[in-house]
């Protein structure tokens, strides 16, 4: 019995011998390390193991490759209105146009807490140009004309670095005299002037007022004096409706009326008279507004008409959007029109890959499932291509597959047992 306790133990202190030269080959585990990597204790004490530098991944010895942080986003990584840079183990930050760093350097990491915070355009003097008026905008600004200023080469409102357009003062250029009437004096052509009028030689200021100021419209208002001769004078207007006349006031004249654009006669005729008694007959015509929005088709398909007075104008219905111009449009006066939104071809979230897709415009359905050694464990994996154009309702979570940590091995002091554990010991620490 004595003869076979000391056979084991001459085996175990072989088996012992053998781990412990195994063990020794691994000291020099460091020289086989990648120039991308450290040599660090492992945390159970049991010798060296490599470690990929911060900013590097791989195995440590064979490879450490850069670790892209950037692609996981910009707005996740740097924060919101930010763009990220990858460098070689590291990477940047920076602002986007139109914000500024919260410590005021170009580039930046954001465990300092520094973020990106608008930028108001609007404290520079003169951004927007004579007569523009500035309204700062989150990460930009956009330019409008004030009271007596127009927009020219563009819209309102506009982009003075982006776009053409500008502000001018309003001229309303020289004023017109009206019919009877002669210009007495003029103070100028742009918003503000005024212009004062009197009657022609052979007549009579009758009623009105004989000051006409230029308005912000481009357009002279409120001289509307009156001059007549010792008859019919002037024929009466009728509303929408432009007035033929041969200037004679003289009983007998006849004045033809047309209907403006957008308008058609539904009275009894179009003429009026000058009578014996020295007044004009009332206009018999009567100008009523064309619904034009009863031609199916008027504004295109996706266009929905609406009718105004003396004309129409289009506004695009839910799934299709404006294109080459905005809304409302005039389709015989305008670019634009409306098209089918367009969600684009989805895009996969992380860990997924697109199972389906119906189509990418307004209201298609796309299906995803999780890739390859990955589980479904939350979300929807339907997404739907809504109004405003982007993929919405898909926010499916996968997870990887893990089997969790192996079954350990039985200890050393399992497999001899308590009696020979610190005579082992022992010998292990020399």
């Amino acid at each position: 019995m004595e003869d076979r306790n000391t056979a084991m133990i001459v085996l175990l202190l072989l088996c012992v011998t053998a781990e412990m030269q195994v063990d020794g080959l691994s000291l020099d585990v460091c020289a086989s390390c990648h120039p991308k990597a450290t040599c660090d204790d492992k945390s159970d004490g049991s010798g060296k193991v490599c470690n990929c530098k911060y900013g590097f991944v791989g195995n440590g010895r064979t490879y450490c490759q850069d670790k892209d942080e950037c692609q996981i986003g910009a707005s996740k990584i740097c924060g919101l209105h930010t763009d990220c840079h990858n460098t070689q183990g590291s990477y940047f930050c920076t602002c986007r146009s139109g914000f500024t760093p919260s410590n005021n350097m170009d580039v930046f990491t954001p465990n300092d807490g520094t973020h990106c915070q608008d930028i108001d355009e609007c404290t520079v003097t003169g951004v927007c140009g004579e007569g523009g008026q500035c309204r700062n905008l989150e990460g930009s600004f956009d330019c409008s004309c004030i009271l007596g200023y127009e927009v020219q080469n563009g819209a309102e409102p506009f982009h003075p670095h982006r776009d053409k357009a500008s502000c001018k003062v309003v001229d309303c250029g020289r004023p017109e005299a009206a019919e009877d009437t002669v210009l007495l004096s003029v103070s100028g052509t742009t918003y503000g002037s005024a212009a004062m009028f009197v009657c022609e030689e052979g007549f009579v200021w009758r009623r009105g007022n004989n000051r006409s100021v230029c308005e912000a419209d481009g357009l002279w208002r409120g001289g509307n004096m009156s001059c007549e001769e010792v008859n019919c004078g002037p024929p009466p207007a009728a509303p929408h409706s432009l007035r033929l006349w041969d200037q004679s006031s003289r009983p007998g004249s006849r004045a033809i009326y047309q209907c403006n654009s957008g308008y058609h006669n539904v009275g009894k005729g179009n003429v009026s008279k000058c009578n014996a008694a020295g007044e004009w007959e009332r206009p018999p015509l009567l100008c009523k507004d064309i619904d034009e929005c009863t031609v199916t088709g008027l504004c295109g398909e996706g266009g929905q008409c609406r009718n105004l007075e003396g004309s129409f104008d289009c506004r695009c219905i839910l799934g299709y959007e404006v294109q080459n111009g905005a809304e409302p449009f005039h389709p015989h006066r305008d670019t634009a029109s409306c098209k089918v939104v367009d969600c684009g071809r989805p895009e996969a979230a992380e860990d997924t890959v697109l199972l389906s897709v119906s189509g990418t415009t307004y209201g298609s359905v796309a299906m995803f499932v999780c890739e390859e050694g990955f589980v479904w464990r939350r979300g929807n994996n339907r997404s739907v291509c809504e109004a405003d154009g982007l993929w919405r309702g898909g926010n499916m979570s996968c997870e990887e597959v893990n089997c969790g940590t192996p079954p350990s091995r039985p200890s050393l002091s399992q497999a001899v047992g308590p009696e020979l554990q610190a005579g082992l010991q022992g010998d292990l620490s020399v």
